[in-house]
């Protein structure tokens, strides 16, 4: 028993040691969440950083984006890998920086034959002003125009805008956004939209080149925005512009459209 007594302390300093070292390792991590624009892609792919296998099987195109995962902070080299195989499709040369704690969004675009971009922006998943819905739109689609406005405009009706471009119209919701293949700001920030008081009518969103009102082309007809979610208010939305599928030239009418907050 008195030897029994006299381990105790030992055990129990060995046992903290080692929750303190647990806890430190996991204070490492960044939370990240892929999105697979890559337009002449075909197949899902799995994502490694820094050699491990994080993502898998990350669809192409108008799939949604993945759940946040925890990987390591730091400055990370991606590469990705058709789903199930050891065959590599691309690879970052330039690692990525993350930090511990943060939460990203990280836009694969551009081409498979020729050169993938990685955007990694920082996500802001914080309830937005009293009164109002949050929206970020990434412009991953190279094959469009260079700049772009984008319109988010309440519904006074289902399935019909309160405003025709090019006369009525309000100022846009977000100005001036560029692909990566164009710009070294290919994003841009989170921007407070009235919250439609007509709840399920829900917005429509158009995209027109930069101080235009005529819309891209395919985008005549608007994009509905899918429902904000069952609380609207103070809900937040990344929108990502991507290409159309392989074979169609230009930016697609139906963007994916990511749920971040509510």
């Amino acid at each position: 028993m008195f030897r029994l007594l006299k381990a105790l302390p030992l055990t129990l300093a060995i046992v903290s040691l080692s929750i303190v070292t647990i806890s430190c390792g996991s204070g490492n991590t960044a939370q990240v969440r892929f999105v697979n624009a890559i337009s002449d892609d075909t197949q899902g792919l799995d994502i490694e950083f820094n050699g491990t296998k994080e993502f898998t099987d990350i669809g192409p195109f108008h799939a949604s984006g993945s759940t946040y995962l925890g990987v390591p902070s730091g400055s990370d080299k991606i590469a990705g890998f058709a789903t199930g195989t050891t065959t590599q499709v691309f690879s970052q040369t330039s690692p990525v920086s993350f930090s511990s704690g943060t939460q990203y969004t990280v836009v694969a675009t551009g081409f498979l034959v020729g050169t993938v971009n990685l955007v990694a922006p920082v996500d802001t998943n914080t309830a937005p002003a009293v009164g109002t819905v949050n929206f970020r739109v990434i412009d991953a689609s190279p094959a469009g125009v260079s700049s772009v406005d984008v319109y988010i405009i309440p519904n006074t009706a289902q399935n019909t805008p309160s405003c025709i471009l090019g006369s009525n119209c309000p100022a846009p919701a977000i100005s001036g956004v560029s692909s990566p293949l164009n710009s070294t700001t290919p994003y841009s920030g989170y921007k407070n939209v009235p919250f439609n008081s007509l709840g399920t009518f829900g917005y429509t969103m158009y995209v027109t080149p930069t101080n235009q009102t005529t819309p891209v082309q395919g985008w005549n007809g608007g994009y509905q925005i899918p429902e904000i979610g069952s609380v609207s208010v103070g809900s937040v939305r990344t929108i990502v512009l991507v290409d159309n599928a392989p074979g169609s030239n230009g930016m697609s009418s139906t963007p994916i459209v990511l749920s971040d907050l509510n």
